[in-house]
């Protein structure tokens, strides 16, 4: 299910470097995130679950990135949705 679950984010990713995330740095980048994808969500419990799903996905994101030497990956404009989402793309 990983495999398959790294698979799929890995069509939705982009090349590029990242950094480790603590959870000041995680915030931050949640923060830029949204403001370059200019994401809006309809109510603050969907802003709380979509940041999930991009702390999730970012965390999966860092675990390809530290097996993949040759190739670096970050958060794109699919990060804040969910396996099933993604998955129905």
């Amino acid at each position: 299910m990983q495999t398959l679950l790294i698979l799929a984010l890995g069509s939705f990713l982009c090349p590029c470097a990242e950094g480790a995330s603590s959870p000041s740095s995680l915030e931050r980048r949640w923060a830029e995130w949204q403001r370059q994808y200019g994401a809006r969500y309809q109510s603050p419990e969907e802003a709380r679950e979509r940041q999930r799903h991009f702390e999730r996905n970012t965390a999966m994101i860092a675990a390809r990135d530290a097996e993949s030497p040759r190739a670096h990956f970050a958060p794109d404009q699919f990060a804040d949705r969910s396996l099933e989402e993604l998955l129905s793309m």
